[in-house]
């Protein structure tokens, strides 16, 4: 929407509203469900029961599991405020890349932003399970994509970051078990190294042949 102006914008809208009338017509009293119910049940679960913190991916997690492990009981303020202070860095981080792109109309450029938001969700959210990393195949498209139309702009952090990308791949398959052992979460901090590299792409210039060239065929279009 910051790319593509009020048009993307009234979309969104659009489908939004869309959306939340049919979800309140077919599901009454949701949105009082999610909103009064869900927090106690959510502590519960996290809080008061064991919890296999090695699941979730984000920096909550880390700290947690990191200095209390898989105790029940409340996190510990130390926990919540290294959490703070490591997701606000990211979102930092984030903010300086949207400035730096906002209102672009390069292909290239938008599509190095969604993929760096994408990537950057797990480091951002405070809730994010192992099965929410199905969305990192998003950044992942997008980058595969620039690497395959533009070989020659492909630097050595992007060769860096398709390492990255594979260890992590790798590392998912053992994550639970890893984190449950060591109390050390790895996942998370191979997704800020990801989050890191992908932010800093925002930031490269695209030039405007190549611009030019992914908006006149852009990754997902259908066959003729």
């Amino acid at each position: 929407m910051l790319c593509l102006g009020w048009r993307a914008l009234a979309g969104f809208a659009v489908t939004g509203l869309i959306l939340l009338a049919v979800t309140l017509v077919s599901m009454p009293g949701c949105l009082t469900d999610y909103f009064v119910r869900l927090p106690p049940i959510l502590h519960w679960l996290q809080m008061e029961s064991p919890y296999n913190w090695g699941r979730q991916v984000t920096f909550q997690s880390f700290w947690r599991l990191l200095i209390q492990g898989q105790v029940r009981g409340d996190t510990i303020l130390a926990v919540k405020v290294l959490w703070w202070l490591s997701s606000g860095l990211f979102v930092i981080a984030m903010g300086f890349a949207v400035r730096y792109q906002l209102g672009s109309r390069s292909a290239i450029s938008r599509d190095r932003l969604i993929a760096a938001a994408v990537a950057s969700m797990p480091v951002l959210m405070p809730y994010y399970m192992d099965y929410d990393l199905l969305l990192l195949s998003v950044p992942l498209a997008l980058l595969s994509a620039e690497w395959i139309r533009h070989p020659t702009a492909i630097t050595r952090a992007d060769r860096w970051l398709l390492a990255a990308w594979i260890i992590f791949c790798v590392e998912t398959h053992f994550n639970p078990g890893v984190a449950g052992g060591s109390r050390i979460n790895p996942a998370v901090p191979l997704l800020a190294v990801i989050s890191v590299l992908h932010i800093a792409r925002c930031f490269r210039p695209a030039s405007t042949a190549d611009a030019a060239s992914v908006s006149d065929n852009p990754p997902f279009a259908p066959a003729a």
